[in-house]
């Protein structure tokens, strides 16, 4: 809703300060075909990229709401497209243009302009493209006559099966990065699990061995006692003597070591 109350705003603004003389100029009018993401689509016989303005992959974050921009804005209308003379095309062979629709029997829209107002784009100004964005005005004036469609051929037949040849590698390798991307979120998810393991083994741990240093303490002065408490006969335990003066008694008791006095006679 805040984004539609905003671009009636600035609809309503921009007709006030639209120039009276043309600005733009067409090179190609043809109908949308199909849209690809937030700056690129098909028209009959050709591809064409946004001039200027770079939207998120249509797997990426908010790239579906530019891709659904761009959808309500040109799908199966004619639009007005004013190429790039310098370079042409990119290295995907794609038409580079600004790209108009009309709005009303006066003003044509500029799309470029709008996907950035919008929020949906970033500008990204190309050196190498006759365009300058920071000269782009929503609306420009034209004069409407009935549009003659455009047919755009490819240039050559050879640059033709190379550019098909780059759109199915890039496809191909679309594939694979959302491949990658998936098997990598779940890997990542793996990881932390494991990690919310290892700190509680790890915390764990840290428990056992404090209370093992308690227990090697308590057992150390625990032997230190005992021995301050023998005999203090050095270097003999209070067992050792004990044992001792055991046996000593045993022999005692044996006759072993002490004889009796032979009987007198009478």
């Amino acid at each position: 809703m805040f984004k539609k109350i905003t671009f009636i705003l600035i609809i309503i603004l921009s007709l006030f300060l639209v120039p009276n003389c043309l600005a733009y100029e067409t090179d190609v009018v043809a109908p949308v075909t199909q849209v690809i993401d937030g700056d690129s689509f098909y028209i009959q016989g050709d591809e064409v990229r946004l001039a200027d303005v770079s939207c998120p992959e249509w797997y990426a974050s908010g790239g579906s709401e530019a891709t659904d921009a761009l959808t309500e804005l040109i799908d199966g209308q004619i639009v007005y497209l004013d190429t790039d003379q310098k370079t042409g095309r990119d290295k995907y062979g794609r038409l580079i243009a600004v790209v108009y629709v009309v709005f009303n029997e006066s003003h044509l829209l500029n799309v470029n302009e709008l996907m950035l107002l919008l929020g949906h784009a970033e500008l990204t100004d190309y050196t190498n493209n006759e365009f300058d964005p920071y000269t782009w005005t929503l609306l420009e004036r034209y004069a409407y006559v009935e549009p003659e469609i455009t047919e755009t051929e490819p240039e050559t037949s050879d640059s033709s099966e190379e550019i098909a040849a780059l759109r199915a590698r890039v496809d191909e390798l679309t594939e694979e990065l959302v491949s990658i991307t998936e098997e990598y979120n779940q890997l990542y998810s793996n990881y932390e699990l494991l990690f919310e393991e290892y700190i509680a083994l790890l915390d764990r741990y840290n428990e056992m061995n404090t209370s093992y240093c308690e227990l090697d303490t308590a057992y150390k002065e625990l032997l230190e006692a005992q021995n301050k408490d023998s005999s203090g006969i050095p270097g003999y335990s209070l067992i050792s003597i004990l044992v001792g003066i055991s046996l000593f008694v045993a022999c005692m008791q044996s006759g072993s070591y002490i004889k009796k006095p032979p009987r007198k006679s009478r």
